[in-house]
């Protein structure tokens, strides 16, 4: 039989396995477990960041999706996603009308708008690559939003 004890990982809420023992009084038993995991607040909103350069609109596409589906499968089943792919036609209008000299930072400053009111940010597989993920997560953790990486 195994018991639960609250641990935390990299910004993380997560729990830790621990092996059973009746003999110490450290360790919570099964009931706290349960009674700390229906107190503790899931998070809701979610942002999700993954590198997009180089691919199609389908493929961002299909990848958000995997993630949205594991993010209610593994976090919160009553998750919901900032939408965060922005609308190009409208991004570069605002572009062209602001006279903007770098439309990758104006990219990552509305992106950074939108990871502001998340719960939570989940960065996909080969986030490190891509340098927008890399300055998202370094802000989510700077502004103490919750980190996930999937």
């Amino acid at each position: 039989m195994k018991k639960y004890a609250p641990g935390k990982a990299k910004n993380q809420k997560c729990f830790k396995e621990i092996s059973m023992s009746y003999e110490t009084n450290d360790e919570i038993t099964m009931d706290a477990y349960i009674e700390e995991k229906l107190n503790t607040k899931l998070p809701k909103l979610f942002f999700i960041s993954q590198p997009m350069a180089g691919k199609t609109d389908v493929e961002i596409a299909a990848e958000r999706t995997m993630i949205k589906e594991r993010i209610k499968r593994e976090i919160n089943p009553a998750a919901t996603f900032i939408d965060s792919v922005l609308d190009k036609n409208k991004v570069e209008k605002e572009i062209k009308d602001k006279n903007v000299k770098s439309e990758s930072l104006y990219y990552l400053a509305e992106s950074l708008k939108l990871l502001s009111t998340a719960d939570m940010a989940v960065f996909a597989h080969d986030w490190l690559v891509a340098r927008g993920c890399r300055i998202e997560e370094t802000a989510a953790r700077q502004y103490g939003i919750d980190v996930h990486y999937i």
